[in-house]
C-alpha cells in the first residue's frame, strides 16, 4: 500500500536535507586534498582566503537521496522526472558547475550550458 503524498514529500525532503548536509561536511573536509578550492582573485572572488568549492556535488547527492526515498514512499516518480531530458539537463548543469569550479568558465558560457 502506497503511503500518502505528504509522508513521501516530508520523508524525501528530510532525507535530502540530511544527505546534503552530510555530503557538504565530507566534501568540505576533502576539497583541499582533491584540488576543489577557489583561491581569491581580484576579478572573480569576493572572499579573502581559499574557499572549498564543489558544493553542487553535495546538492546533487541530496537530490538523488530525496528522489530515492520519494520513489520508495510513493512507488514511482512524477512523469517529468522519468525522462532523459530532465536527468540529462541536471547532469549537464552539475558538470558545468564542476568544470567552472576547477577551470573557470566565463559567465556567458556557463549561462548557455545551464539554459
Amino acid at each position: 500500500m502506497a503511503t500518502s503524498l505528504l509522508v513521501g514529500l516530508v520523508g524525501s525532503g528530510a532525507t535530502g536535507f540530511c544527505a546534503t548536509a552530510l555530503l557538504t561536511w565530507i566534501f568540505r573536509g576533502q576539497a583541499r586534498a582533491l584540488g576543489f578550492v577557489d583561491r581569491p582573485t581580484h576579478h572573480r572572488s569576493a572572499h579573502v582566503e581559499a574557499t572549498p568549492t564543489s558544493g553542487g556535488v553535495a546538492i546533487a547527492g541530496g537530490v538523488l537521496a530525496a528522489v530515492a526515498v520519494f520513489w520508495v514512499f510513493w512507488g514511482g516518480l512524477p512523469g517529468t522526472m522519468q525522462t532523459l531530458p530532465f536527468w540529462g539537463g541536471a547532469f549537464l548543469m552539475l558538470g558545468a558547475g564542476l568544470w567552472d569550479d576547477q577551470h573557470g568558465l566565463d559567465a556567458k558560457t556557463k549561462f548557455a550550458l545551464q539554459l
